[in-house]
């Protein structure tokens, strides 16, 4: 077979051979369009959590194609208990989840080729039921509560509270006070980072899909802004986003105003700090003195920068954690808040807002703000801390408003 240019692949150290089965299986992936664009980083990924397990079954003299669910799920349980060397904190369910869901893909596409026999039964899919406790408005859901996955999987645990939650608005004043001042927003001195935070909180815009905009999208629509009102909205199309599918966001006019402007100052000085050859295409760009100045800005640069504005806010907590391969212990500052939940935050407002408007089912157009293809994704993960999010909300949602309006207008 024909393996494509950098195309990843696994190899068996003791007889220096590619492990044949594993790059059937992500080629099958690829052909099947499991990857629309070709071979992406999260395929590198997935091609290291399965040699992962194959290192694992090695160790313990376990032949792949002879392992039974119990070596399986021993993998799992171990995963479950392990500390992660890059983070020394415990590996999340969510990562456990994903590197099983590897290995169960890989075992189930080994069954159907009958390069293995051993595990086929308890590969199928079985039904469980979360708690309807923690399904908001459950009666309104599209789709039942029923999960259908392999027993071999880790279960889901996560607790409601650490799914994500809107951001306390007088929390989110002093985060953003620290992510830097709107003052000089007119002549274009308009903080990287806050300006970020105020698109996503505006938008609801992913930190990789801000990371991705670009500055020729955003002259575009200040082109389109000519003549509208600072609430207005104005429609970006963007061709991307999750899972590859395509969306439109909406920009009020103040933001575009406030993008153009850091375009021609704040970004024009970056600009003029590098050379062409470092020069990214992303509208933010690494600043003056950082390591890869004037190159695109990374999701991770954009979440480290936020977490170490909430440490400076002081919402935080100390933690020690044990570096699993020395044992050293060492103190990390642990943010309260992360730069996602800027999107939680948005849809809070949009809530408030609606429901002031006496809409009866402001949940549908939170729905279409986020672009949400199910609209048990906007219930159940953004929709269920409302309540308790609506009750400590004052009038200091409008005054804060009002103070981004008149960064914008000048």
């Amino acid at each position: 077979f024909e393996v494509p240019s950098g195309f990843s692949f696994i190899v068996d150290l003791q007889t220096m051979q590619i492990f044949e089965a594993a790059t059937i299986y992500f080629l099958s992936s690829r052909a099947n369009k499991r990857y629309p664009d070709g071979y992406p980083s999260s395929v590198v990924g997935e091609t290291q959590d399965l040699r992962d397990y194959l290192e694992y079954c090695d160790h313990f003299k376990i032949p792949w194609q002879d392992a039974h669910n119990t070596d399986i799920e021993n993998y799992r349980d171990l995963l479950l208990k392990a500390t992660s060397p890059k983070t020394w904190k415990p590996y999340s369910v969510k990562t456990v989840r994903r590197r099983m869901s590897v290995v169960i893909g890989f075992y189930r596409f080994a069954s159907r080729h009958h390069w293995c026999t051993t595990v086929t039964n308890e590969l199928r899919q079985e039904a469980y039921h979360r708690n309807s406790n923690s399904v908001v408005l459950v009666h309104t859901s599209s789709h039942s509560t029923e999960i259908r996955s392999s027993s071999l999987q880790a279960r889901d645990k996560t607790e409601i509270g650490h799914r994500g939650r809107p951001i306390p608005i007088d929390h989110l004043k002093a985060i953003l006070r620290i992510a830097g001042d709107l003052a000089g927003a007119a002549a274009g001195h308009v903080p990287r980072l806050r300006l970020a935070c105020e698109t996503s909180l505006h938008t609801g815009l992913r930190r990789e899909e801000i990371c991705s905009l670009n500055c020729d999208q955003i002259e575009q629509m200040n082109l389109q802004s000519k003549g509208k009102s600072q609430e207005d909205r104005i429609w970006l199309r963007l061709e991307r986003t999750k899972g590859q599918q395509a969306g439109s966001v909406g920009f009020p006019v103040w933001l575009i105003e406030l993008l153009h402007a850091y375009i021609s100052g704040a970004r024009q000085e970056i600009v003029g700090a590098c050379g062409p050859e470092d020069l990214g295409r992303g509208l933010f760009l690494n600043s003056i003195g950082t390591r890869n100045v004037g190159g695109t800005l990374k999701k991770d640069t954009l979440s480290e920068s936020f977490r170490s504005a909430v440490v400076q806010a002081g919402f935080y907590s100390e933690t020690k954690r044990e570096d699993p391969l020395t044992g050293e212990l060492k103190v990390f500052s642990e943010a309260h808040y992360t730069f996602h939940e800027l999107r939680h935050t948005f849809a809070a407002l949009l809530y408030i807002a609606r429901t002031a408007e006496k809409d009866p089912s402001p949940w549908k157009y939170i729905q279409v703000m986020l672009r949400h293809k199910l609209l048990s994704t906007t219930m159940e993960i953004y929709c269920r801390t409302l309540p308790f999010f609506e009750s400590d909300v004052t009038d200091s949602v409008l005054e804060y408003t009002k103070e981004i309006y008149n960064s914008a207008s000048g």
